[in-house]
């Protein structure tokens, strides 16, 4: 014997085992991750050789797979453990599991919302911001971050007017009078 055979007493598995590296390797993750999910109980728990090495069925890389596209989906590994301890134990959580894909969806509209919104702001900051340096002689100022207010709008309008003396400011700046 080289170590390598199941354990005596247990019972010959007629299926394709293989190491947990080359397990790893098919399904495109790292040994760790294997590991974490075999602790976590999402995959099922591997043989061991009379040496104690893993080996796992080739069932363990579609289901590694099967987790990793349901986590880019936005699933975490708890929601994921109780979905497949359950269909384990004869009572798939299938409507459940839809629920709250569904909420997941509702979470990234509103998520994009607020991301549309971001880059909206940000697209009416640079403007003004292209109308202050435009606006600013060479080698001054234009005082960019200042004019950041907090909730995301721009001090002033942004528009130039030019003074007595010939100098220009921006929106409602005191003449003289730097905004701290």
């Amino acid at each position: 014997m080289n170590g390598n055979e199941p354990r005596a007493g247990s019972a010959p598995e007629r299926r394709a085992q293989f190491s947990i590296g080359e397990i790893a390797s098919r399904a495109g993750v790292s040994v760790d991750t294997v590991r974490h999910y075999e602790r976590r109980g999402l995959i099922g728990p591997a043989s061991r050789t009379e040496s104690g090495y893993r080996l796992f069925a080739e069932e363990s890389v579609r289901r590694i797979l099967e987790i990793r596209a349901a986590v880019e989906l936005g699933f975490g590994l708890d929601e994921l453990a109780e979905a497949i301890a359950a269909r384990e134990r004869g009572r798939p959580a299938c409507h459940s599991v839809r629920e709250l894909l569904a909420a997941k969806a509702e979470e990234l509209d509103r998520r994009i919302a607020e991301l549309e919104a971001k880059k909206a702001r940000v697209a009416k900051t640079l403007a003004g911001w292209d109308r202050r340096l435009a606006a600013t002689p060479p080698g001054a100022p234009a005082h960019l971050l200042r004019s950041i207010e907090p909730g995301g709008t721009t001090a002033r309008s942004g528009r130039t007017e030019t003074l007595r003396d010939g100098r220009s400011r921006v929106g409602s700046q005191s003449p003289g009078k730097d905004r701290k």
